[in-house]
């Protein structure tokens, strides 16, 4: 329990360029000097990253389908992924929020669940053209 108490201790009074370390391994393109990263543009930064590249790519390929569980199965991925962001943060990018040089974790969570809404907008209204057939 000593040793345990004696690390949180040493943690908690580390010197902070130790803490800026990690804005280097999240954000490389954050300097120390520079204003904190807003909604905006950690938002264009998740859009644009390789990861948010292929999100938007396979949201794309499944707007172009016209199965309506596809259209579910894509909602209820991007609802988990935006929950996870949320509960399953971890340490490194707590801190870096904390630094200033990650935005707000509302930013990928918002346009996550907005692509959400969206493909659940299409699946209901595929589905409701397969039951009314005019």
């Amino acid at each position: 329990m000593k040793i345990r108490t004696a690390t949180i201790l040493a943690v908690a009074w580390a010197p902070l360029p130790a803490f800026s370390e990690v804005c280097d391994k999240v954000n490389e393109a954050w300097k120390p000097g520079s204003d904190p990263i807003g909604f905006w543009p950690q938002l264009v930064s998740s859009v644009t990253s390789p990861l948010g590249v292929v999100v938007l790519l396979c949201c794309l390929a499944v707007a172009m389908t016209s199965r309506a569980a596809l259209h579910f199965a894509s909602t209820g991925i991007l609802v988990v992924c935006a929950v996870a962001l949320i509960v399953f943060e971890d340490p490194i990018t707590a801190l870096a929020r904390r630094e200033g040089c990650l935005g707000p974790a509302l930013a990928v969570v918002s346009s996550l669940l907005a692509l959400a809404a969206g493909m659940l907008a299409r699946a209901l209204t595929l589905r409701r053209q397969r039951s009314d057939p005019a």
